[in-house]
């Protein structure tokens, strides 16, 4: 039986994720009944109220946490060149001078570890999908960073981690000169 809680976010909700008691959610919305929120918004799960974790970029596709950050993925807006990435502080939503933005829209976000990856769309005319990882611990972007090639225009949809595998989904027909067609498995580093 459904729960009587009802936020009413004013446009869609894309994505949720369960992290450290709290229900994370990203979409089209621009608010919730009293509260300004640009496309994301937290709940606390014991209570169903909103948290005070409000970052300042709309656009966001995914999300992947560690520790006291949150990385936010997407076509993030506003701002002053393509940023596909931010990390922002779990409690507030503050973003945080930590790591190197991403340079192309995230559309999937997976952890593995202390290992994030990020796939997505690239800039407008290649025909390689983006894909890298990046130490959470770190904020650095390790060499990791395979080809996958579309004839037309290759793209990430979606990815998914553990602490075995990294699992990405989208448009792609090679992986590093390999037949791979539109779903490829990793085996996760053992760092």
């Amino acid at each position: 039986q459904v729960l009587p809680w009802n936020p009413r976010p004013n446009d869609a909700v894309l994505r949720l994720e369960v992290s450290s008691g709290a229900l994370y959610t990203a979409g089209q919305f621009t608010a919730l009944p009293g509260y300004g929120r640009g496309g994301v918004a937290a709940f606390d799960l014991n209570d169903l109220s909103l948290l005070p974790w409000n970052p300042q970029s709309g656009g966001v596709n995914d999300f992947a946490f560690f520790r006291e950050r949150v990385l936010l993925g997407g076509n993030l807006v506003p701002r002053v060149a393509l940023r596909g990435t931010e990390w922002t502080d779990r409690i507030s939503g503050s973003r945080l001078d930590f790591g190197r933005p991403t340079q192309f829209t995230v559309q999937g976000i997976g952890r593995s570890g202390d290992t994030i990856v990020v796939g997505g769309d690239p800039y407008f005319g290649f025909s390689s999908a983006s894909l890298l990882a990046v130490n959470a611990a770190t904020g650095q972007q390790p060499p990791w960073a395979p080809r996958l090639t579309d004839v037309f225009l290759g793209s990430i949809s979606a990815v998914e981690g553990s602490a075995e595998y990294v699992a990405v989904a989208g448009l792609f027909d090679d992986v590093d000169g390999a037949r791979a067609n539109n779903l490829a498995v990793f085996r996760s580093s053992r760092a």
